[in-house]
């Protein structure tokens, strides 16, 4: 829970861009829209989550193992069913942060 930045923590900062990078690369595939709303297919969101922790080790350095994750991540949430039209987009680390209350 500490700063990274502030402690130079260069594996920690690699390992965030990285993630932010899995994460925006599957925007088209998670992110939707219900007239002017945003909305956030949930179960695909909760896939792409899944994919990123379950193969924490391949995110925490960009090497060839990460470029497959991102192939193999895009290809799965393709696959799966839309779940409708999707929920109104919300902050979901607040939302978890209430449910661990």
């Amino acid at each position: 829970m500490a700063d990274y930045m502030a402690a130079n923590n260069t594996a920690m900062h690699s390992a965030a861009r990285n993630m932010a990078s899995l994460m925006g690369s599957q925007m088209p595939q998670v992110m939707g829209a219900n007239g002017p709303a945003a909305t956030v297919d949930v179960n695909r969101y909760r896939g792409m989550m899944g994919t990123i922790f379950s193969n924490l080790s391949s995110v925490k350095v960009p090497n060839a193992a990460m470029a497959n994750l991102m192939t193999t991540m895009t290809a799965a949430l393709s696959a799966m069913p839309a779940a409708g039209a999707g929920m109104p987009y919300r902050n979901m680390s607040t939302t978890y942060r209430g449910m661990m209350r």
